[in-house]
């Protein structure tokens, strides 16, 4: 009878380890699940914080700088339908070689377009000083350095009432094409990292 009671005893103590065994093992499992679900969590939000990072930078770029810059670049283009596009011999008319005529001839028209232009040449400059942090690429390109320069020596001469000199840095003609270049690439971007544009351009 004694080695019954034994055997009970014996069989029940075995039985208690292997709950405790399997439980400690279930809980292992359950620790491990939240910290790996901890993890992806963690992992998620990380990426989630840094799409949003990308996407308001990308919408900085555009609403700050290339966007504010393009769009007086066409209203300059408007203005720069009321001067002559070509000269008698066919070259392209130049303000550089004609303002001693413009100033002479008292057109107002073309008096006022010129400054309206020479304005928001300033506005495009200050922008492009002002946002430099904002830059597709850094060093920005030479393109940028050029048109800075061009207005500011087209200001001086304008204001001197002389034309310029043969030794110029002539206007780059190819701002407009660079510009719009950069702003597709950004809405393409922008567009890769789930936000889409109706209107395309």
């Amino acid at each position: 009878m004694i080695s019954v009671f034994s055997w009970v005893a014996g069989e029940t103590a075995n039985t208690k380890w292997w709950v405790t065994l399997v439980a400690a093992g279930i809980a292992a499992i359950a620790a491990i699940s939240a910290a790996a679900l901890a993890w992806r969590s963690t992992r998620s939000q990380t990426a989630h914080t840094e799409r949003q990072r990308n996407v308001d930078f990308l919408r900085q770029q555009l609403n700050e700088l290339y966007g504010p810059i393009y769009m007086r670049r066409r209203a300059s283009e408007s203005l720069r339908d009321l001067l002559p596009d070509k000269q008698d011999d066919g070259t392209r008319w130049r303000l550089v070689d004609h303002i001693t005529d413009v100033k002479a001839g008292g057109d107002l028209t073309r008096i006022e377009a010129i400054e309206q232009i020479l304005a928001i040449n300033s506005e495009i400059e200050n922008i492009l000083t002002s946002k430099a942090g904002l830059y597709e690429s850094f060093p920005p390109p030479d393109i940028l350095s050029k048109f800075i320069a061009h207005i500011r020596l087209l200001r001086i001469s304008w204001e001197r009432g002389e034309n310029q000199s043969n030794n110029r840095i002539p206007f780059p003609d190819d701002i407009d094409d660079y510009l719009l270049g950069v702003i597709k690439r950004l809405r393409s971007h922008l567009e890769a990292l789930g936000v889409s544009y109706e209107v395309k351009i």
